[in-house]
Formats: C-alpha cells, structure tokens, sequence
C-alpha cells in the first residue's frame, strides 16, 4: 500500500515539475527543450532528487539548467500548491548524463567497427 501510494506521489511530483519549469519566466529556460526525465522521492517524503535534461546549446542548456536550480525555491513553492500533502519534499535538480553516455557509447561502437573493417 505505501509503495503504491509512493509511486502516485512520485508521477504527480514529476507531472507538476514539468509542468511548473514549462511557465517559468526565465528566456534561458523557455529557448530550451526541458525534460524531467526521471524522479526519486525519498520514503519518508522529505526529499526527491528530480534528473533533467535540457536540449539545446551547450552554453544555452547549462544557463538553463542553473536558473532551474536556481528556482527551486520556488518551484517548491508551486508544487506544495498543487500536491495534497502535509509536507512537500525538499528538491535536488540534477542533470541527467544518460543521453550524453549513450552518444559516447554509439561512437566507441562506432569507432571499433570501423576498426574491424
């Protein structure tokens, strides 16, 4: 029952996030494609580590990604208005390095097989 109702309070925190980054009033974040990739809640509710990627330039996408950290104050703020809980958790953005090692990944592939030829 407690994961269940972990997992819920987990969608809904990465839903609202996406959503809450999407209106943010930053024009570094707006220029670039921001995705919440995948999200940790802690099982006590007190703190969820939230991955994001962001796409674009690499300049543009770290400015984005630190005015999204830069806002999580207030993004905290927003989720606690949406979320029906009596505590909201505590966010941790982090950058998501799952699509850059995949790209690293296909060109040492790459790279081997042009060696075997």
């Amino acid at each position: 029952m407690a994961n269940r109702k972990l997992l819920r309070i987990s969608s809904d925190i990465k839903k609202h996030v996406s959503q809450i980054i999407t209106k943010l009033n930053s024009p570094v974040v707006q220029k670039n494609l921001v995705s919440v990739t995948s999200i940790k809640v802690a099982s006590d509710l007190s703190f969820c580590k939230i991955y994001i990627s962001v796409f674009g330039k690499s300049y543009d996408a770290c400015k984005a990604f630190l005015a999204i950290q830069a806002s999580s104050s207030y993004i905290r703020k927003e989720l606690s208005n949406k979320l029906k809980l009596r505590h909201t958790p505590k966010l941790e953005f982090l950058k998501d390095k799952t699509l850059e090692q995949g790209a690293k990944i296909e060109r040492m592939l790459q790279a081997l097989m042009s060696l075997k030829k």
